[in-house]
């Protein structure tokens, strides 16, 4: 299916371990709703290996496919780099760091998950390193500008507002985490 995140765990042996699922499942579930898509269904179960697969319920597969391949495009990204991906928030880091729950786990292989009909992206040890070491280093600040705030969004898991820097006239978007959104809010029309 289009748009079915499919989480697999291969595991060592002929059999799953109970901590096994039950860390995998809460590792995929996390994921899934750190994702901002909504609400999920299960479409698929297996023990063979744990292979969990779900689709977002709410939306249409246009509407979530900008998304999915944000996730599987920040998922590659941490595999190699302690750097936070393009459009991810600390709730969607943390799912990922969560995985490592599972990948430490002795009877565990590894993970691969797959959008679709795509190649599987596999979860290397280092990719819920990264995502740990971004959310450790907090948050970065590269200057400060003045402006009226003229722009909100807050949609699923992207978080921005926008305003008109007084000095250069240069449009200038800023992101935050979810924990300031109301604060946020209240900045619009100020400077």
């Amino acid at each position: 299916m289009r748009n079915e995140l499919r989480f697999r765990v291969r595991v060592k042996s002929d059999f799953v371990d109970t901590q096994v699922l039950q860390r995998s499942i809460a590792s995929f579930a996390g994921l899934a709703s750190a994702t901002g898509l909504g609400r999920w269904v299960v479409s698929d179960l297996r023990l063979s290996s744990v292979t969990v697969s779900a689709r977002p319920i709410d939306r249409t597969d246009i509407e979530v496919e900008a998304d999915f391949l944000r996730l599987m495009e920040g998922l590659s990204a941490l595999a190699e780099v302690a750097e936070a991906p393009a459009g991810w928030d600390d709730e969607l880091l943390e799912s990922v760091a969560a995985l490592e729950q599972v990948t430490s786990h002795h009877a565990v292989e590894g993970i691969d998950i797959t959008l679709g009909d795509r190649p599987a992206i596999s979860i290397h040890p280092a990719t819920p390193r990264n995502a740990q070491r971004v959310l450790q280093e907090g948050s970065t600040s590269y200057g400060t500008v003045t402006g009226i705030v003229d722009r909100f969004l807050s949609r699923d898991s992207r978080r921005e507002f926008g305003l008109v820097d007084e000095a250069t006239g240069n449009k200038v978007t800023v992101r935050f985490d979810k924990d300031v959104e109301d604060d946020a809010k209240s900045w619009i029309g100020r400077r």
